[in-house]
């Protein structure tokens, strides 16, 4: 007999323009680098790309940049 089993429930949300995240990039040797952003808007669903993709301001670079979403890790969410 199990007593106190607890049961956790995982909740997802699409991601939304707002959201702050964290981007992982990779420098010419491989080693990874972080840097931040937020999200402007969801990619268009081309064909010529695998997986989907964000539109993100880079705020210490100052640029927007299109990230696959397998670099992106949510820090803050949109309201």
């Amino acid at each position: 007999m199990v007593q106190n089993k607890k049961i956790y429930k995982i909740e997802t949300r699409d991601w939304r323009p707002g959201d702050y995240v964290k981007i992982r990039e990779y420098d010419i040797t491989g080693l990874p680098s972080y840097s931040y952003g937020i999200v402007l808007r969801a990619g268009d669903d081309d064909q010529m790309r695998i997986f989907p993709y964000f539109d993100v301001y880079v705020i210490g670079r100052g640029v927007v940049d299109s990230v696959e979403i397998y670099n992106l890790e949510i820090v803050s969410a949109a309201a």
